[in-house]
């Protein structure tokens, strides 16, 4: 089995440094620009199942990188939603550090003790991205897309390599319209390409 991984193209709330969370905006048009390209990419592999968050900025690539297939099997949900922020949703990156500094601490230096009072923890976003991948390995699907988010994506490469929560960030996050790809075979995962981007202009 191999498993395509995206991010969301490039959103107006991006453009603008702020946080998005379980709220929304749409694609810019080099959100749009770049998912399609990475549909060019991958336009030879067939996918037999694709999995993609219900918020409208991944449904919305979700659209673009299927739009030439015919009917394939498209399985929306909200466990693959972004890690939910709560009132930090809609502020920008400077103002929630100028605002909330000792929880933005933790929650990128460190993540096991970041606990909101509205929102998600890791452990939170753990379990859901867990309950995902326990699904697909156990479809009989050979290539799996999956269209999400920046901090999701990172929760499932955490939970392929077993990584602890206080290591949440070891990586950055992905750009948005890059591809990963995962190998699964005989119960081990494998990272075969990790947050390629040659096709994003």
């Amino acid at each position: 089995m191999k498993i395509y991984l995206t991010r969301h193209g490039e959103t107006e709330w991006n453009k603008m440094g702020k946080l998005q969370g379980w709220k929304n905006s749409n694609l810019t048009e080099k959100g749009i620009e770049d998912a399609n390209n990475l549909k060019d990419l991958i336009s030879d592999v067939p996918f037999d199942l694709v999995y993609t968050s219900d918020l409208g900025r991944a449904v919305s690539t979700t659209e673009i990188l299927t739009s030439d297939r015919d009917n394939p099997k498209i399985v929306i949900t909200e466990r693959l939603r972004e890690l939910s922020l709560g009132i930090w949703e809609g502020m920008t990156y400077d103002d929630t550090k100028l605002n909330y500094p000792n929880e933005y601490h933790d929650y990128i230096y460190n993540p096991q003790l970041y606990k909101p009072e509205i929102g998600e923890d890791y452990s939170d976003l753990m379990s859901r991205v867990n309950s995902v991948l326990d699904e697909i390995i156990n479809s009989d699907a050979e290539n799996v897309l999956i269209v999400t988010h920046g901090v999701t994506l990172m929760a499932i490469i955490n939970a392929i390599n077993n990584t602890p929560i206080e290591n949440f960030w070891n990586e950055d996050v992905v750009h948005g319209a890059s591809l990963t790809i995962i190998n699964y075979n005989n119960n081990v995962f494998e990272i075969e390409v990790y947050a390629y981007r040659e096709h994003i202009r």
